[in-house]
């Protein structure tokens, strides 16, 4: 089954489950052949979305099911910028376990660590994430 995650789920869109947090739809798509590495135009992949949402048990049922870490959203932000610059280090943590480019630029030229230290000096406060980004 060639079904995309951006595709029928229960008459909505794929992309809802992921959207919408709902965990067991999106293993059950993905069961049945779900494209994991699907595009859309707004957000980017499923992993875009669920690592800048911050939702972990997503994150860690879509790279099981071969989502590449390092394709990006419509911004050009991956994975692992996307959960930096919003402060889920627990996600950072678990993307770089996967593997992600910690070196990786946005259409911008900026890392992870970049986007990062930036927001920061807007007084956006990710010690945490800052300090995993620099161990690694």
């Amino acid at each position: 089954m060639g079904t995309e995650l951006h595709l029928a789920c229960e008459g909505l869109r794929a992309s809802w489950a992921v959207f919408k947090h709902r965990v067991e739809c999106t293993r059950l798509l993905l069961q049945r052949g779900a494209q994991v590495n699907a595009k859309d135009k707004m957000i980017g992949t499923a992993l875009c979305h669920s690592a800048g949402e911050g939702h972990l048990d997503i994150v860690k049922l879509l790279p099981e099911h071969g989502a590449d870490t390092e394709l990006t959203s419509s911004r050009g932000e991956a994975p692992l910028s996307l959960a930096a610059q919003r402060g889920h280090v627990d996600v950072v943590r678990l993307l770089l376990a996967y593997g992600a480019n910690i070196d990786g630029k946005n259409l911008d030229g900026k890392t992870a660590l970049d986007v990062v230290q930036r927001d920061y000096n807007m007084r956006i406060t990710f010690d945490e994430v800052v300090e995993v980004l620099k161990s690694h």
